[in-house]
């Protein structure tokens, strides 16, 4: 549980036994005391009550860990449907991306876009409350690649969770990067192996295709940062609701995004005065940002469908052709 400020004089000054949890965490205020007495000033309040030490370098630093934020699918309206994790929009277009990585799990997000336009981000891989690295979040996991057929396997058990076949966008995307290089194991690119992968695996499902991230004359880093701002943006001093709330929304279940939502920092500065403060963000925290900046420049929309589109024909009735990316 999260810590209980105590801030009238009768509770602050109360006499509290050895063994009080009455701050709802694990620790007694014995122990917490003796931990405290480490750290002074500012850090010691950080510590003390969970308060942010420094925020300027923060990347979002309006984005909290808050219903206006953060939601739980149990709680949406009537227009949803399942329960729990696996609830979504009775009637959305769920847009995929994903960062692949040699030595770590491809991460993947699932984005809901509803009629009214509203952006909800439904799931993530790999999760942290579940499969294989169950209890383990992800900028903490060292090392362990994943084979892509297996990607490809998982990525369909989340869709058909969600029951949403007929849900998807015509295509997913994919780190433009990264995607371009070899995979040595089968001497493809990356983004023709992950589609080969597809073909072998779960053929339903529509193809990558590398995406042509936003930029702007700060790069497409800083671009997609800006975005994202945008769609994170509220005013906390009106209640939630219609007029007044986010257009993009986590849920709850995606623990590694939300923890590196509020987590993810530039890197320090150089101290060299005459050089602009650093854009350039930690490389810790970077892949779930990072896959949802690639979702913003795919430019999500909600499209009116009665079942899945053959994933072949996709691309021929959104853009005319092929791309050249395809392993067909």
């Amino acid at each position: 549980g999260g810590a209980v400020r105590l801030t009238s004089p009768a509770e602050t000054a109360a006499v509290h036994p050895p063994d009080c949890h009455c701050n709802g965490g694990f620790k007694t205020r014995v122990e917490i005391k003796d931990y405290l007495r480490q750290f002074r000033g500012a850090e010691l309040q950080a510590r003390e009550w969970g308060e942010w030490l420094f925020t300027h370098r923060r990347i979002f630093p309006e984005y909290a860990n808050d219903a206006y934020n953060v939601f739980d699918p149990d709680d949406m309206g009537v227009d949803w449907v399942g329960t729990g994790k696996a609830r979504r929009p009775r009637e959305t277009t769920i847009w995929v991306a994903m960062d692949p990585h040699d030595s770590f799990p491809d991460f993947l997000q699932f984005l809901s876009v509803d009629r009214a336009g509203d952006y909800n981000l439904l799931r993530e891989l790999p999760e942290w409350d579940a499969g294989p690295h169950r209890g383990q979040y992800f900028d903490e996991l060292n090392g362990g690649g994943c084979p892509p057929e297996e990607t490809i396997r998982r990525l369909a058990a989340v869709v058909d969770d969600l029951k949403a076949r007929n849900s998807l966008a015509d295509w997913m995307g994919i780190d433009p990067h990264f995607s371009r290089k070899t995979y040595k194991p089968t001497g493809l690119t990356v983004v023709e192996t992950f589609n080969k992968a597809i073909e072998d695996v779960a053929p339903w499902l529509p193809r990558f295709r590398t995406v042509v991230p936003d930029r702007d004359n700060e790069g497409e880093v800083v671009a997609g940062h800006k975005i994202l701002n945008q769609m994170f943006a509220c005013d906390r001093s009106r209640p939630l609701g219609k007029g007044n709330c986010p257009r993009w929304r986590d849920s709850r279940y995606c623990y590694n995004t939300i923890r590196a939502r509020l987590n993810y920092r530039r890197k320090e500065d150089s101290g060299d005065d005459s050089k602009a403060a650093s854009e350039e963000p930690e490389e810790r925290f970077k892949h779930a940002n990072d896959v949802s900046r690639y979702l913003m420049s795919m430019k999500p929309a909600f499209m009116i469908r009665d079942s899945a589109p053959d994933p072949r024909e996709a691309w021929d009735m959104v853009q005319g052709q092929r791309p050249s990316a395809w392993a067909y």
